[in-house]
């Protein structure tokens, strides 16, 4: 008799080993893909904070450079000018050349110069209030008084060189004073980067002062810390000119 052979069950594994394989390669497919896209936003943030870095440093550069021309032409224009030797003139003997009489002649009247004016504006309008509570602060700080005429030259935001019209008003208000003292201030928040660029415009004034006439020595340059400070209060360089008492 024979024995009858039961089939063996076989457990065929393929199918579900398979499946689990396919899942697991499309989730390390997704996260690969979300990562990517963080990777390239990450990449393109980091480009735009690099290049803004590297334009403010440039910037930083330039103020430097230019407070360092600034400091230069002011040492080079305190520099005092060497004297030229004066020849000794030939004495005169009076039998041979007697002296001319002197004729006093009058002295025609002086005419009483235009009163230069009261402000120097060029760029945005600010208001009446601002100007009048920072040029009362500066004059009680530089002990201007209430005769010194006060100009208020204003510069844009970013602008550290005199421009033509603001040449054109300084050499009008040059023309139209005697000779005095030329007194130059600007008020600042305490900001270092806004006490240097409040040089610079100082400075640019000075040379233009220089440029029309003024002795060096009458001109004098501050910068006063007020508070609270205004707005733009470091673009507003005051012009004081007092006579000589």
């Amino acid at each position: 008799m024979r024995e009858k052979h039961k089939p063996l069950e076989e457990n065929n594994y393929w199918p579900g080993y398979v499946d689990a394989l396919v899942n697991v390669v499309l989730n390390m497919l997704f996260m690969v893909g979300i990562m990517a896209v963080g990777l390239v936003s990450l990449n393109v943030e980091a480009l735009g904070n690099f290049k803004l870095a590297r334009q403010a440093q440039q910037l930083y550069q330039i103020n430097e450079e230019n407070m360092l021309l600034a400091a230069l032409g002011t040492f080079i224009a305190a520099i005092p000018e060497i004297p030229k030797p004066v020849p000794a003139s030939t004495p005169v003997t009076p039998a041979l050349a007697p002296p001319a009489p002197v004729v006093i002649r009058p002295e025609p009247p002086k005419e009483e110069p235009a009163k230069p004016p009261t402000a120097l504006r060029v760029g945005r309008q600010r208001a009446a209030p601002v100007l009048v509570d920072e040029k009362q602060q500066l004059s009680e700080r530089m002990q201007w008084g209430d005769q010194a005429s006060i100009g208020v030259l204003e510069f844009e935001p970013f602008a550290f060189r005199v421009s033509g019209a603001q040449i054109s008003q300084i050499r009008q208000l040059v023309a139209q004073t005697n000779a005095g003292r030329w007194s130059l201030a600007i008020a600042v928040d305490g900001n270092e980067t806004t006490t240097r660029e409040s040089f610079w415009r100082l400075s640019q004034i000075r040379q233009q002062l220089l440029l029309t006439g003024v002795p060096q020595e009458a001109i004098t340059l501050r910068t006063v810390n007020i508070l609270p400070p205004s707005t733009g209060s470091s673009r507003r360089v005051f012009i004081a000119h007092l006579r000589y008492s």
